[in-house]
Formats: C-alpha cells, sequence, structure tokens
C-alpha cells in the first residue's frame, strides 16, 4: 500500500492540476484509507483498499458533476487533513481549539479554490501529494515535516512552472 500511496502522490506533487479529478479521487481515496482502518477494525487490507477506491471513486464522479463545490470540498478536506497531519508532526497541543483549527483552517482551503482555482488546486495537490509521499516514509515527525515542507515547495514550483508554460502557449 506504501508504494502505490507514495507513486500517487507523486504524480500529484508534480502535476495535480492537470490531473484535477485524479487529485480529487486521490484525496478521497487517501482520507479513505487514513480514516477506512478506523471504521474496518480487523478487516484484510484488500477490503480497505476495495471501500476506500469505490469511495474514491464515487468521489471523482460526484467532483466532476459539481465541479465549483468539489473545489471547495476538496480545499475543505485537504485544509483539514493537512492541518491533523502537521498537528501530529508538531506535537502542538492548543487545548480545545486543536478540535476546531483544522475545520477553520479547511473553511479557508475551500475559500481560497473558489476565488483562486487554478493556483488553489497548484498548491492543496502540491500539499495533498507531498502528504501521501510522507506518510509512507518512517522518520521522525520534525524530519517528516520539513519533508512535507520542502516536496510541497517543489511541487509548487513545478506545477507553477508547468501552469506558465501552458498560459504562454495559449496566448
Amino acid at each position: 500500500m506504501v508504494i502505490l500511496t507514495t507513486m500517487i502522490g507523486l504524480a500529484i506533487l508534480v502535476i495535480g492540476r492537470q490531473l484535477f479529478w485524479i487529485f480529487i479521487a486521490a484525496l478521497v481515496f487517501m482520507i479513505g484509507i487514513t480514516y477506512g482502518e478506523q471504521l474496518l477494525i480487523n478487516q484484510p487490507e484488500w477490503m480497505l483498499f476495495a471501500a476506500s477506491s469505490l469511495v474514491a471513486l464515487l468521489g471523482a464522479l460526484l467532483a466532476y458533476t459539481l465541479q465549483r463545490f468539489a473545489g471547495i470540498a476538496a480545499g475543505v478536506a485537504i485544509g483539514w487533513y493537512l492541518t491533523t497531519l502537521i498537528f501530529n508532526y508538531t506535537n502542538l497541543d492548543l487545548g480545545q481549539a486543536e478540535k476546531y483549527v483544522p475545520i477553520i483552517v479547511g473553511i479557508l482551503c475551500g475559500i481560497f479554490i473558489w476565488f483562486f482555482f487554478d493556483w488553489g488546486v497548484i498548491i492543496l495537490s502540491s500539499m495533498a501529494g507531498a502528504a501521501m509521499i510522507v506518510s509512507g516514509m518512517r522518520f521522525g515527525n520534525q524530519t517528516l515535516l520539513i519533508f512535507l515542507i520542502a516536496l510541497s515547495i517543489l511541487g509548487m514550483a513545478i506545477q507553477g512552472m508547468l501552469y506558465f508554460q501552458e498560459d504562454s502557449k495559449g496566448r
């Protein structure tokens, strides 16, 4: 599962904007794998994979149908997920606020995608791809956080260059 997650993460890190619908499906898949383990306790790994894949397919179909709202939902989901991940890597304790901060960040990410769709997808897909790659690594939390940040920046730079190349060809 780690190899598959890493490969999908690498694709999303580098070309997430071009693969927006796959990004949505991979995001739903990532969340399904992460939290499906808690729901499908003591079930075989293939069942977790199958359930997450089915939910990802449904998420992609729904996203394609409701494009703008799918972008907002993806922004909310990835903002929430990344905030939770960063809290885990930093061992940051905000007390009661720790429950609400991921929700607030998620909503802000959704709003960001609404107003700046292409750049929102570039930034959030880079971060999501980086998170998928980092999830397979076995290092200390601080090292994982450094990898998450470095890979996110790398993904944003690559996707930004690709975006500008497409934009200059379109003129």
